[in-house]
């Protein structure tokens, strides 16, 4: 992997620890992410040259503290200054912010975040977009992909909104498990040369048991209030993953059943399109595209219908329909890694003789 891709995946890793942790200093979600994106230039300027450091999330989190705290006396010298009686018994702010910092709880950071990201209030939509936005980082253009919705729809949804916490709401816990359960597979998803290596493909081993652990836990508490949502189903699709020690282990009838629960409650294509994998498992190919095909207009710009219906039409041998459904996948890919991963199937198919090479043009 270049170095590049390391440091973007790294910081990516990081974000919501560090953002969590700068969000508690300061007390302000504008002047964390500010830190935050300050510190990630600095990355970007040192680490190729330094090398990583042995945690770039408290790398992240130090610079950002400091780089803060840095446009923070800047803001106070324009302000007028205060009456004497008024300052003369502060405590040193910076002593204190230090102290914490040594003394941080990550996890419950990242919690305090998610929760302001998912107050109730909001309606579900915009929940996630702002947890998309803050905790993850993602642009307004990739989570205007996710949604299926232009980028001018996707900015006029609010970005920020801070609130009380609500640590017992059965949907915040359901939220919380399903990142956890999905984080917990990430230093799996990608091979020593950045390529993406599918669920079934990857190796267990590298999954985070801790993270697991804790989203079962999580999962399990948010059940038990029989007051079922969105996150708390996907959460439990995860969960069977990950209690899944073999993919042939994985009970896909159950994860069938819980995806047709989901588009139940939360009707989209997407959610459609994910269930069709599923029965794929269950029920073979040809069942599985017969359910995707008429999402096809309604998904006509997102990449994974298209990877999703190329594979299908693979494993039913037909072979050139397969590669026209890969070829559009290509066109869509939003990384480099997904577009290698496609093209990887069609070298397949060539190489298989299921589809005809490319005629060559005269010179």
């Amino acid at each position: 992997m270049t170095d590049l891709a390391w440091i973007s995946s790294a910081i990516s890793a990081a974000r919501p620890q560090a953002m969590g942790a700068l969000l508690r200093y300061f007390r302000n979600l504008d002047t964390a992410e500010e830190a935050f994106q300050d510190a990630c230039l600095r990355a970007l300027k040192n680490w190729p040259q330094n090398g990583p450091p042995r945690d770039p999330a408290a790398w992240l989190i130090f610079v950002g503290r400091n780089t803060g705290i840095d446009a923070v006396r800047k803001r106070a010298k324009q302000a007028p200054m205060p009456e004497e009686d008024q300052i003369s018994d502060l405590e040193d702010a910076e002593s204190d912010i230090a102290e914490r910092l040594d003394g941080a709880h990550y996890r419950d950071d990242i919690l305090r975040l998610l929760f302001i990201c998912c107050h109730p209030d909001l309606p579900p939509t915009q929940q996630i977009a702002v947890a998309l936005r803050i905790v993850s980082g993602l642009t307004v253009k990739q989570i205007a992909r996710a949604f299926l919705v232009g980028e001018s729809a996707m900015e006029q949804r609010p970005t920020r909104r801070s609130s009380d916490l609500f640590q017992t709401e059965p949907e915040i816990m359901g939220l919380t498990a399903l990142l956890l359960l999905q984080h917990a597979r990430a230093p799996a998803r990608f091979d020593e040369n950045g390529e993406i290596v599918l669920l079934d493909d990857q190796d267990r081993s590298l999954w985070s048991r801790k993270m697991i652990d804790e989203g079962l836990a999580l999962v399990d508490k948010a059940l038990r209030h029989q007051k079922p949502g969105p996150y708390q189903v996907q959460a439990a699709i995860a969960a069977l993953h990950a209690r899944a020690a073999t993919p042939e282990e994985t009970d896909w009838t159950e994860i069938d059943l819980l995806y047709s629960l989901l588009e139940a409650m939360q009707p989209s294509p997407v959610v459609t399109l994910n269930r069709a994998v599923a029965v794929a498992k269950v029920r073979g190919p040809e069942a599985a595209l017969a359910m995707i095909e008429p999402l096809g207009e309604r998904l006509s710009g997102y990449f994974h219908f298209f990877g999703l219906k190329g594979g299908l039409l693979m494993q039913l041998g037909r072979g050139e329909e397969a590669r026209v459904a890969f070829d559009r996948a290509i066109a869509l890919a939003n990384t480099a890694a997904e577009a290698a991963h496609i093209r990887m199937h069609i070298d397949r198919l060539m190489r298989d003789g299921a589809v005809k090479a490319p005629a060559k043009t005269a010179h």
